[in-house]
C-alpha cells in the first residue's frame, strides 16, 4: 500500500490549470494524486471568466515607452472603374 496524506487548499481554475501553494510542502517532480471538488455555490456566484481575466485588465499599465507610428509609404494608384 501507499502512504498518503491529504493537503487541502482553495484555488481557482485559470486556463485549465490550478495553482498549488508552495506552503503545501510538495517537491518539484513529486508524484501526487489529485481529487478536484468543485464548490458549486461559489461557481454560480463568480464573474464570468471573460470578464475576470480580460486582456485589458491583465495588460493595463504594462506599456513602457512612446507610441510611434512609422511612415505608411505610398499607396498604389488603382485603375478607375468604368
Amino acid at each position: 500500500m501507499f502512504d498518503m496524506k491529504a493537503i487541502e487548499f482553495q484555488s481557482q481554475l485559470e486556463n485549465g490549470m490550478i495553482q498549488v501553494p508552495t506552503e503545501c510542502g510538495l517537491l518539484d517532480g513529486q508524484d501526487v494524486r489529485v481529487l478536484i471538488l468543485v464548490n458549486e455555490v461559489a461557481a454560480k456566484q463568480t464573474v464570468p471568466s471573460a470578464d475576470r481575466h480580460s486582456i485589458w485588465k491583465r495588460t493595463e499599465g504594462a506599456w513602457q515607452g512612446e507610441l510611434v507610428r512609422e511612415a505608411q509609404g505610398e499607396y498604389p494608384t488603382r485603375l478607375e472603374i468604368e
